[in-house]
């Protein structure tokens, strides 16, 4: 009983991991097209929106998590 409990939990955990990647990218790719009127304003680079895009990664899958 235990290996066919051990295959239900790691397909459902695939299955997680994978819409969370999918929402996570997404999101992060709106996010990057609404970040491009920004750019070359001041000192705001592509670099830096890439890496303003790449820090909120973390907070975004803490809030997507419970969905």
């Amino acid at each position: 009983m235990t290996l066919l409990r051990t295959y239900i939990v790691l397909a459902v955990l695939r299955g997680v991991a994978t819409v969370m990647a999918v929402l996570v990218a997404v999101t992060c790719v709106i996010e990057f097209v609404g970040q491009l009127n920004d750019v070359g304003t001041g000192d705001y680079a592509l670099q830096t929106a890439l890496i303003y895009i790449g820090l909120r990664v973390p907070g975004r899958i803490f809030t997507m998590l419970p969905i």
